[in-house]
């Protein structure tokens, strides 16, 4: 082969094998809050598969009763399971009667039917020691109670919201870690508890502008009441004195008539009084 041959060779040969310029310069300078995000949304998948993990799917055949449910599974022999709800019981009778009672209990089990009739649920199932014994049913045949907590798929816990509308009451049958809304219900529910924090926030802070407010008024007004009771009088000054001397000139003026003689009059036979008589000695009548 000749020089040039085998040195066009070569130099195709780098090329094409030679990373481009600049691309080892760009993958090391990621962005460290994308990095961040990636990594953070990897821990935030892998903790709701490691939840997912200790739960069953599987799909509702028929609601039984305000806490009892047939759902559908393969490895039984009829092909079904009987899934009750964990840590509720039954209402107590009390002092209801018997139709009242019974329209208690039917609108419990209406509840439930709304909320999982026909569809696909979550359940996880209580440890073995807290699982009831297996009874016998009307037709004689055993059958196996499964006690567990229920989520929609959505991820709202239906043990809880039984609870919640009264159809059921507390039990303790086990501890359950996740006896609580998962999944979506639960960033919905933050969602909702953080906007209803923030509105609480803002009011609060509207009721303490306004005290605030109210208190920097009753200040201003203390402090100019105090300010004119410790205020000197004003002197009456030039202007203050030539008006009183305006007015006692106009005083005078009336008294005297201004200087003129009256029109009036007089009966000399008339007998004056005490304070006439007075006046005229002054005049020198």
């Amino acid at each position: 082969m000749a020089p040039r041959t085998l040195l066009a060779v070569v130099f195709a040969f780098a090329l094409t094998w030679a990373p481009a310029y600049g691309e080892g310069d760009e993958a090391a300078a990621a962005p460290a809050d994308e990095i961040a995000e990636t990594e953070g949304d990897s821990a935030a998948a892998d903790e709701t598969k490691q939840m997912l993990d200790k739960l069953t799917i599987t799909m509702v055949s028929e609601v039984v009763d305000e806490r009892t449910v047939l759902i559908r599974e393969a490895s039984s022999r009829s092909g079904r399971q009987v899934l009750r709800l964990g840590n509720v019981a039954p209402l107590d009778k009390a002092s209801m009667s018997d139709e009242e009672y019974a329209e208690k209990l039917e609108a419990g089990k209406n509840a439930l039917k709304r909320m999982l009739g026909k569809q696909m649920i979550w359940y996880k199932a209580a440890a073995p020691e807290h699982q009831p014994t297996p009874g016998e049913t009307a037709d004689g045949k055993v059958e196996e109670i499964v006690l567990g907590d229920i989520w929609t798929t959505e991820g709202r816990h239906i043990n809880g919201l039984m609870l919640k509308e009264g159809h059921v009451q507390t039990a303790n049958h086990y501890e359950e870690e996740l006896a609580r809304d998962i999944l979506q219900a639960e960033s919905e529910k933050a969602k909702e508890q953080s906007y209803k924090d923030l509105e609480e926030a803002i009011k609060e802070s509207e009721k303490e502008k306004q005290k605030v407010a109210a208190a920097e008024k009753a200040e201003a007004k203390k402090i100019a009441k105090e300010n004119e009771k410790n205020e000197p009088g004003e002197p009456l000054g030039v202007a203050g004195w030539l008006g009183l001397a305006v007015v006692g000139v106009i005083v005078v003026g009336v008294a005297t008539n201004f200087g003129r003689a009256k029109n009036t009059k007089t009966n000399p036979n008339r007998k004056r009084g005490p304070f006439e008589r007075f006046w005229n000695k002054l005049k020198g009548a």
